[in-house]
């Protein structure tokens, strides 16, 4: 370093060191504050401290404003840079390879990687003079005085009671009286020198320089530091770093000057940090020991002109360490000591006041500091190494520090020579490092030793803490020990522990203020609910999408999405002589519909159980309808290959995968929403079946009860008989691409109706009814659960897999249930009426055989006892499609950006309020179809996001902002809805924790391949209309690997690609089949009792004798009201 010293600059201007520094906001670690208090500091907890830190802010950022730690209205700006190098996404993703969430290190949890956020507006420094004075500049009970030094404080020295300060100005001393209290705010270093010089500090040092003591104090003792080491330079392949040259070029100005953007408003080159842990500290308690700063440039980035003397490095050092790189793209990191457990101190050069006083920082005096920083460093390293900085060709610097040239590089030693060579302290010489060998682990260690730097974040030397402790100056309201008269009268705004930014409110209490602020959210209610979310974006996006984790949380923050206040899901289990008069069995489609109706009867109780955790979030969003597809909230069943040999899904060795929920909501939050009845026949042709009550008309006032459509006509040609909507909003989204309009206009080039699809008039295109309110998922959980949050004979139990009915052999009636909950362990739950089954066409009859109820031979042989021989499992049918892959003219560009989440959460509009153009369908006829009676529907995929890496306008699929593909790609699903082929379920093992064994056998019924077929060829013309010849809409010639020696288009090939590319639309229906007891396949009677068992229902989709010809959740929702219905008929309301 020059001169053998550190640099410790420190503001001396209005605004102090918030007008030198890099502008960063970070508050520090909770536990922090929580210790304070547990020091013996009342009201400097965590939870006490927060209010300050959310009084002074205004975030703009719309994510973070909304969550409980941060606020909007303070008056110190807080965003992050509007302008970012693609070296800041890297940043983030290289944290999350390394196992690192992106989150707000400024909200719940600490560790973590995160785009910086500064304390600027507009583009520009926001001081604590421009944000606190500036307004108040007016005020005429104010007077501000500049270029005036303190020089003491004046303290009477028999009643220790202090009345004013003195101070020199222009060559002059001037005394100011003062009737109630001094605040001394000078900072870490001037406030101890101030008070020292005042007589108040060590007795011993005071009275060596002949100042006159009036309190006996440890002011100066307890200094601390964040020290770092500088100069780790990585190079880089692209002109993308922070290079003064580029930055001082006239675009760059002009950006700036007009626009208020552009790389002039990053926060001093800083654009990440990050909280890490090393192997010294517990990562589970979240209190980690090093701190990133990343940066998108380093030393070199000037050519050495002032970064180097701001370090206060010599001309020699710097030629020889980053001569060579100079001016170059390179970015750098300083890992940050976040505790040391070294103390310096801080006295007195003399008894005049201009002398700068003697500071000692006695950085690495505690072996453990050095120690810490060097692991500290080798993250640092470790993070260069990643995928995401290689792609930039990122390299260190290899030029070694002077000292440390015979250390091995990459060793502990050789970091402890860098940190102690680059030092921002008084630097005492251990030795150079040039007798380490340069493959040691010496070399790091004296590599650190040589080039410390401070972060410049002096605190503790007027320490709060009780007067029984003996290092403390200042008590918990900041009065100064000792200090006494008619009230204690100095109060200190100084650095009392960690961390920047020191503010004093109107109370003149101090409070460290750093990032995050909460929103106002008395607006909904909700700022003290929580709830148990499942994030799971990080498994869907495989780790890499730092800006989907961001949304995540983001999301998961706002109280008027995430709904915490109304949810009733509790993973406690009941009490084992706790009974219940009805227990309903999986918490998806129906069995919330179910126990809304049972429980508006107050004498009864009602207990709805459901094997997964509460309805996340993220579910809630339509842009994001299929991603939680494949993570914890599924159940990914697989399916068995059709016996003797595999007849679908052949990619995958005749095993397909059918999603299923496992949350409250189940499979309700996982689907596209689409609202459709069905055809009027279909349900005609049940009650034909010998199910009397259940022919369309009849079922008219069922669907009705669920339904509140924005327009009754878009259901129904027929006028609502019920007066009222009932709680499920149907509507269409509020957004949609203009492609879906061009689809409508092909459709209707082709001939068909393109609007108001229903009933009997089923046939044609259209945009589809949704299950949608204020742009967002609206489940029947939300719709029908929420609103009776408070109800008291109500329970939703999570967590809790149902594993069997308890059945009484005598009487043949069910009494209970038997769980598994969250722990592990097997409950009992007793039922005084009816165990009604909602767990869907397989978690139905699974539960029902592992009960004894299935067919006799197949329970028999795995000892399974029975109660009740019935063909459980037969009948298993569904929807069946395959993928039609097609592109159009048109840059794929993501369509969930930055803007489109900003969008979002101000109006909950826009890409995230639809699901693209998968809201289009059509229902047509095949040449095996009853006329009229549409036997294939077909769903369409695109212009939707999934995972995209960094929000920016114009971002390409695969992550790049540039040079993106031409054509976009689109899918149609031609979907067989009137299937002929019959599958089967049976138990896997007579372990109910076991998943059952699901045969489709699909295609079986070779009409269903041929109704297939005919749907590709009619969805296949859509590439000859006008409209679609604007798009350049082709067939993309996509294939399986089994079908490279067809010819592309021909009725083989096509064959071919169903069989092994098949894709299951998951409407899976029929296991428990409704029919009279003549019926031989017949499970359930008319009533939806199980045969034989009349205090057992099912009322799920598995009891659909035929699947309706659409998607099947308007029918669920339908049966599910039915058979509220007919259980509130068989028990009358006391």
């Amino acid at each position: 370093m020059e001169n053998g010293r550190c640099n410790w600059p420190r503001g001396k201007v209005i605004g102090g060191s918030s007008v030198l520094n890099y502008m960063l906001y970070l508050r520090g670690n909770k536990r922090d504050y929580d210790i304070w208090e547990q020091q013996g500091n009342p009201d400097w907890s965590s939870r006490d401290v927060l209010h300050y830190f959310k009084k002074s802010e205004d975030n703009k950022n719309p994510y973070l404003v909304q969550t409980p730690y941060h606020a909007s209205g303070g008056y110190l700006s807080v965003q992050e840079a509007p302008f970012h190098t693609p070296l800041a996404t890297a940043f983030v993703q290289a944290g999350q390879e390394m196992g690192y969430e992106n989150r707000d290190i400024n909200g719940e949890h600490q560790t973590g990687f995160m785009i910086a956020q500064g304390t600027i507006r507009r583009g520009s420094r926001c001081s604590t003079a421009k944000a606190f004075l500036r307004p108040a500049r007016l005020r005429k009970n104010l007077h501000v005085a500049m270029h005036a030094q303190a020089t003491k404080v004046l303290v009477h020295p028999k009643s220790k009671r202090a009345y004013g300060v003195e101070f020199a100005r222009d060559d002059e001393i001037f005394r100011i009286r003062a009737n109630k209290e001094v605040i001394v705010s000078g900072g870490a270093v001037n406030s101890p020198q101030l008070l020292m010089l005042s007589g108040i500090g060590p007795k011993e040092h005071l009275q060596e320089l002949g100042i006159p003591m009036i309190q006996d104090s440890k002011v100066g003792h307890n200094l601390q530091d964040h020290v770092g080491l500088g100069g780790l330079a990585f190079m880089v392949n692209q002109e993308i770093s922070m290079v003064e040259k580029r930055l001082q070029s006239t675009r760059a100005v002009m950006q700036y000057a007009i626009l208020g953007d552009g790389p002039l408003t990053v926060l001093g080159g800083v654009e990440g940090i990050a909280f890490v842990n090393t192997k010294y500290t517990n990562a589970s308690l979240d209190f980690p020991d090093i701190e990133l700063h990343f940066i998108s440039g380093s030393t070199n980035s000037d050519g050495g002109r002032q970064i180097r003397k701001v370090h206060g490095l010599r001309k020699q050092f710097y030629d020889t360490v980053f001569g060579k790189i100079s001016d170059k793209d390179t970015w750098s990191v300083i890992p940050m000591l976040l505790r040391p457990k070294s103390r310096g101190i801080i006295k007195l050069r003399s008894k005049n006041p201009f002398d700068h006083p003697l500071i000692y920082p006695n950085y690495f005096k505690e072996p453990e500091d050095i120690a810490t920083l060097v692991e500290g460093v080798k993250i640092s390293v470790a993070l260069s190494r990643t995928r995401a900085f290689k792609r930039f060709g990122s390299e260190l610097n290899s030029q070694q520090f002077p000292g440390c040239k015979h250390i091995p590089i990459f060793t502990d030693p050789y970091w402890e020579c860098m940190i102690r060579f680059y030092s921002a302290t008084i630097y005492h010489p251990v030795g150079t490092c040039a007798q380490f060998d340069s493959s040691s682990d010496q070399y790091w260690a004296c590599h650190l030793r040589h080039h410390t730097l401070s972060i410049f974040h002096p605190v503790g030397t007027c320490k709060m803490g009780p007067a029984s402790d003996p290092s403390a100056v200042v008590d918990a309201r900041l009065r100064i020990h000792g200090i006494t008269g008619n009230q204690d009268n100095i109060v200190f705004a100084v650095s009392v522990k960690f961390h920047r930014y020191r503010l004093i409110d109107s109370s003149n209490r101090y409070r460290n203020v750093f990032f995050q602020a909460p929103t106002d959210y008395s607006i909904n209610g909700c700022c003290s609910c929580h709830f148990e979310d499942t994030r799971y974006m990080s498994r869907v996006c495989g780790g890499t999408s730092a800006f989907m984790t961001l949304v995540q949380n983001v999301m998961s923050s706002r109280c008027d999405i995430a709904d915490p206040c109304r949810r009733l899901g509790r993973d406690e289990a009941p009490n084992q002589n706790e009974w219940f008069d009805f227990v309903v069995v999986g918490a998806g489609v129906a069995g919330p519909i179910i126990a809304r109706r049972l429980s508006d009867n107050v004498w009864r109780k009602v207990l709805l159980i459901e094997a997964g955790p509460e309805e996340p979030t993220m579910t809630a969003i339509p842009g994001l309808a299929f991603n939680a597809v494949n993570t914890t909230l599924d159940w990914n069943f697989k399916t068995e290959p059709t016996s003797p040999h595999p007849t679908a899904c052949l990619e995958t060795n005749g095993v397909c995968t059918w999603p299923r929920g496992k949350m409250i909501a189940g499979t309700g939050g996982l689907h596209g929403m689409m609202y459709v009845r069905g055809h009027p026949e279909i349900y005609n042709r049940w009650a034909r079946a010998g199910n009397p009550g259940w022919s369309y008309n009849e079922l008219s006032h069922y669907f009705e009860r669920a339904e509140n459509p924005i327009d009754p006509m878009i259901l129904s040609n027929k006028p609502r008989a019920l007066k009222e909507g009932g709680p499920m909003r149907i509507q269409y989204y509020g957004h949609k691409p203009e492609f879906t309009d061009v689809l409508l206009s092909a459709a209707s080039e082709l001939g068909y109706k393109t609007s108001q699809l229903k009933e009997y008039s089923q046939t044609g295109f259209m945009i589809a009814p949704m299950t949608t309110e204020n742009g967002m998922r609206l489940t029947t959980s939300r719709a029908y659960l929420r609103p009776i949050h408070n109800r008291q004979n109500l329970r939703v139990l999570t967590n809790a897999q149902v594993t069997k009915i308890l059945i009484s052999p005598w009487e043949q009636k069910a009494h209970g249930v038997e769980l598994i909950d969250k722990n592990g362990q097997k409950i009992v739950v007793k039922c005084g009426k009816e165990v009604i089954l909602t767990a869907g066409a397989i978690g139905s009859p699974h539960i029902l055989m592992n009960s004894g109820i299935g067919p006799k031979e197949d329970l028999a042989k795995l000892g399974v006892e029975i109660y009740k021989d019935l063909p459980v499992g037969k009948n298993l049918h569904n929807h069946v499609s395959v993928a039609v892959p097609m592109s159009i003219k048109d840059v794929p560009h993501e369509t969930m950006s930055m803007d489109a989440v900003n969008q979002y959460l101000e109006s909950k509009t826009g890409p995230l309020a639809s699901t693209g153009i998968t809201q289009v369908t059509a229902f047509l006829e095949s040449s095996y179809a009853t006329n009229g009676i549409p036997d294939i529907q077909v769903f369409f995929d695109g212009f939707s996001s999934t995972c995209p890496k960094t929000g920016l306008p114009n971002e390409c699929p695969n992550g790049r902002i540039v040079d993106c593909p031409t054509r976009r790609k689109i899918v149609a699903r031609p979907t067989v809805v009137y299937a002929e082929s019959r599958g089967d379920m049976k138990l896997r093992s007579n372990d109910p924790l076991d998943p059952p064994l699901i045969y489709p056998n699909y295609f079986t019924n070779q009409k269903d391949l041929n109704i297939l077929l005919e749907g590709i060829k009619k969805i296949s013309k859509l590439v000859d209309t006008p409209s679609m010849r604007k798009w350049d809409l082709r067939l993309d010639q996509d294939r399986s690997p089994l079908c490279k020696d067809y010819h592309f288009g021909t009725d083989a090939f096509w064959m071919c690609q169903i069989r092994a590319e098949t894709g299951p639309e998951n409407h899976q229906s029929g296991t428990c089949k409704m029919g009279p007891s003549t019926d031989a396949s017949a499970v359930v009677d008319s009533q939806l009792r199980v045969h034989g068992i009349p205090n057992i229902r099912v009322a799920d989709a598995s009891v659909f004798p035929i699947v309706p010809n659409a998607n099947p959740i308007a029918a669920i929702m339908m049966v599910a009201e039915k058979a509220a219905d007919m259980i509130n008929n068989d028990w009358p309301q006391n």
